[in-house]
């Protein structure tokens, strides 16, 4: 109803699709396999663009990896998993033609402006969450978007029928709309996010501190929940449980309150690059487990770093847990048959254990720089469409201009004809009342001398010097 006169219609210009509120890509990736079917069966070459977008970063990750379980298969027909997936034995991933039409974001729809030039926006399942002031407002910017006959596709629960008035149904019970007033639109406000749900009101808030099991529930989270450390944006440790001293390690020297100058020396590249990312990006970090040697033997240790809301919107704290894997059961040192080996295999084997500490805080480095080169990939994409779309509008412009030129230059071209043409009969009417001797003389309506032949000289007293003047002047008339 909507893909197939889409790509019926589309010439050389790009089918531009947003989908908000993408999740971890499923309905993007949908929208895409239906164009490219579309396209295939039209046999016709069509450029396909779709921006998906949401604020879960963990989300977007997920479906820029385009990879899905093999529960899809419940889902999705046999033919559309051979054609349009790649089976990679637990999973699957969408081909690489699918994943070339679809450009993930982060993007607030209430906060950032929207995408422009749209044929069609999917939104299912978002303006549920919201109330009916802000699915108005949405409502208005979706249509701000949207080209002239632009399609909106709502989910089941959802309806754009609002005193807004932007949209008409084209299908109710599919939940598809039509953009009315295509050359009305006015830019609309943006506004904040939507308040955050803030749980039980005041008073509900207020009894629950007062109840005893709160106490109790906080004790048992104390002992069974894995210790942590509450930092800063400067690293300095603003908090500590009871339990998370045994993986403080305070060597010589100068007392530090940082937590990556204290914290046992096995953890500490992998600290660092976790409180980096919390603090600075706002995204959490699960590290590798690593070995950790404690007063009574070895533990294998993982970090959970992730980014603590301080205020309104600033990420300025982290919480840092240690996770305990358990003994590390790899063989120790001592454990080596000195006699059969020797030194020689002792520094071997301490040179082994550097290299995979090395190795591992090298693969968080490189997951993380990975990560960071995706993202600004995303960005660079963005910015590269943005940067295509004005180019297109200044070469409208430029045959805008060049259209007007050329207009001009017809009208020069007119009035130069006219000219001569006027200056052609002036000099041929001088001839012929020269050729004559008869003598003529030109009038205007005000009796003003315009013109006259040699003879007149001779019967009235007038030069060259009386043409404009009244003749009465000349004779008293």
């Amino acid at each position: 109803m909507v893909v197939a006169p889409l790509v019926v219609s589309a010439g050389d210009e790009t089918i531009r699709v947003w989908t908000a509120g993408c999740a971890t890509g499923e309905e993007a990736y949908s929208v895409a396999i239906l164009f490219l079917e579309e396209i295939e069966r039209a046999d016709r070459k069509i450029n396909v663009q779709i921006f998906a977008s949401d604020m879960d970063e963990g989300a977007l990750q997920t479906g820029r990896e385009g990879r899905y379980p093999r529960s899809i298969e419940a889902d999705i027909s046999e033919e559309r998993l051979k054609r349009f997936f790649v089976d990679e034995g637990t999973h699957y991933r969408v081909r690489r033609e699918v994943r070339d039409l679809v450009l993930f974001a982060s993007h607030s729809v209430l906060k950032h402006p929207p995408f422009m030039r749209l044929d069609l926006i999917t939104c299912r399942n978002l303006m549920i969450y919201l109330d009916r002031s802000m699915q108005e407002q949405l409502l208005r910017i979706f249509h701000y978007g949207l080209n002239a006959n632009g399609h909106l596709f709502l989910g089941s629960a959802e309806n754009a029928e609002s005193k807004v008035k932007c949209f008409v149904p084209v299908d109710a019970d599919a939940r598809i709309y039509v953009a009315t007033g295509g050359h009305e639109r006015q830019p609309p406000v943006l506004i904040g996010q939507p308040p955050a749900f803030t749980g039980l009101p005041d008073k509900a808030v207020s009894a629950k501190r007062s109840d005893p099991l709160l106490q109790v529930h906080a004790r048992a989270l104390e002992d069974s929940a894995p210790p942590s450390v509450l930092v800063d944006q400067t690293r300095q440790i603003l908090h500590m449980s009871e339990s998370a001293g045994r993986f403080i390690l305070h060597t010589e020297g100068t007392f530090s309150a940082k937590l990556g100058d204290i914290v046992r020396p096995e953890l500490r590249p992998d600290l660092k690059i976790g409180l980096e990312r919390a603090l600075t990006q706002g995204e959490a970090l699960m590290s590798y487990p690593v070995p950790v040697v404690f007063d009574h033997g070895r533990r294998r240790v993982a970090l959970h770093i992730s980014p603590v809301l301080a205020g309104e919107n600033s990420l300025s704290q982290a919480l840092v847990m240690f996770l305990d894997a358990g003994p590390d059961d790899s063989v120790q040192p001592e454990q080596i048959d000195v006699n059969a080996s020797g030194d020689e295999v002792r520094r071997l084997y301490s040179d082994l254990r550097a290299a995979q500490d090395a190795l591992l805080a090298n693969r968080s480095e490189h997951g993380l720089a990975m990560e960071n080169l995706r993202a600004a990939n995303e960005e660079l994409q963005s910015i590269n469409e943005e940067y295509r779309s004005n180019s297109e509008e200044l070469e409208t412009s430029k045959e805008e201009l060049q259209s007007l030129n050329e207009e001009l230059q017809t009208v020069n071209a007119e009035l130069k004809a006219k000219l001569d043409s006027i200056s052609t009969a002036h000099s041929d009417l001088q001839n012929l009342t020269a050729a004559t001797e008869i003598g003529t003389l030109f009038l205007d309506a005000k009796l003003r001398i315009r013109m006259f032949s040699p003879p007149m000289a001779d019967l009235f007293n007038i030069t060259e010097m009386d043409v404009g003047r009244a003749i009465q002047r000349q004779y008293g008339a």
